[in-house]
């Protein structure tokens, strides 16, 4: 997978252990740059406590970057929520693309769109050092 990979994952498994979800991923970093590990980014089609501000908006409750219906492949108004990060090895996916026939890649992100979404994430409150310094590294090999 490349960075800027939109996922659809209909059982995705979150942090705090809640039942699966139907859930839009991007894929944020290349994962050579942090130990074979894939940064990933849920996305939201719910707008409570967000902006309808395309682009960043780090100052609402749940900090995210902004995709209106019609910018990219998203049919629908799309927040990219960086209030929390999954990391991923090549494996985990790999596993979850042959056990999960559902697992589906959907596309990638507008370049243009891409790199703001990076830039972004980069000024996250909730993004770890090492999580930022593959996204810088990331950010690089897109110039």
């Amino acid at each position: 997978m490349r960075p800027g990979t939109v996922i659809h994952d209909p059982s995705f498994e979150f942090h705090d252990s809640s039942e699966p979800g139907n859930k839009i991923l991007i894929v944020l970093n290349d994962a050579p740059t942090l130990n074979n590990v894939y940064l990933i980014a849920k996305t939201t089609s719910n707008p409570a406590y967000k902006q309808e501000i395309n682009g960043c908006n780090l100052n609402d409750k749940y900090p995210n970057f902004f995709i209106p219906q019609g910018k990219c492949l998203l049919n629908e108004n799309t927040w990219v929520l960086l209030n929390e990060f999954y990391e991923f090895t090549y494996n985990d996916w790999l596993g979850k693309f042959f056990k999960e026939r559902d697992v589906r890649e959907l596309g990638c992100l507008p370049i243009d769109i891409f790199k703001e979404l990076i830039e972004c994430s980069i000024r996250s409150e909730d993004i770890s050092f090492i999580q930022e310094e593959s996204l810088k590294e990331t950010l690089k090999t897109l110039s």
